[in-house]
């Protein structure tokens, strides 16, 4: 009876120890669950936005704006811009530096490393960076050099943090000729408030 009564304390502890644990479980179980279920879910219909504003490179006088909006692994992006060659194709990429860290900026007139009164898509990329995507098909522009485009592509992630990146218009005059590559517009990406 006394080598039971010693034991008894013994068989309590073990006893309550064994009822802590099953309950830290119990507890754990739900959130466990409700993260793979609720949480994921609801991030994955997140939907997050981002804008451009485009500024005038080159003397170009092209303004406008970019939205981009990134929901469901789909990214939609919609410009608007003025002061485009009318009745031409104009690229427009989104650019960012893949190989670093750093963020896109779009380049002072300091970038015309040449003083040949012209930024040059060479002279541009130190800033903002090579393509990551090409927003294609290209826009035409109308006969006011006005563009509305929109289209949606798949986001694989590939493109990184898109406040990280900017937006390039290119395509415009200079000495007289149309240079499909000149740089005449860039917004650097940012979230959209």
């Amino acid at each position: 009876m006394l080598k039971t009564l010693r034991l008894l304390p013994l068989f309590a502890l073990l006893l309550v120890f064994t009822a802590c644990e099953k309950e830290e479980y119990t507890i754990a179980e739900p959130q466990s669950q409700s993260l793979k279920g609720g949480d994921l879910a609801k991030a994955h219909k997140s939907k997050d936005r981002y804008v451009a504003d485009l500024s005038s490179l080159n003397g170009s006088g092209v303004m406008g704006q970019a939205t981009l909006t990134l929901e469901d692994g789909m990214l939609t992006v919609h410009i608007e811009a003025s002061g485009m060659v009318p009745d031409v194709a104009h690229a427009q990429h989104i650019h960012g530096h893949m190989d670093s860290p750093r963020a896109s900026v779009c380049p002072p007139p300091a970038a015309d490393t040449n003083n040949d009164g012209m930024i040059s898509v060479g002279e541009g990329a130190p800033f903002y960076g090579g393509i990551l995507l090409a927003l294609t098909p290209f826009p035409v522009a109308d006969a006011s050099g006005n563009i509305d485009y929109t289209n949606t592509f798949e986001y694989t992630g590939d493109l990184g943090q898109l406040q990280k990146r900017a937006i390039v218009l290119h395509g415009g005059n200079f000495g007289g000729d149309f240079i499909p590559s000149l740089p005449v517009a860039c917004g650097k990406i940012s979230v959209k408030k």
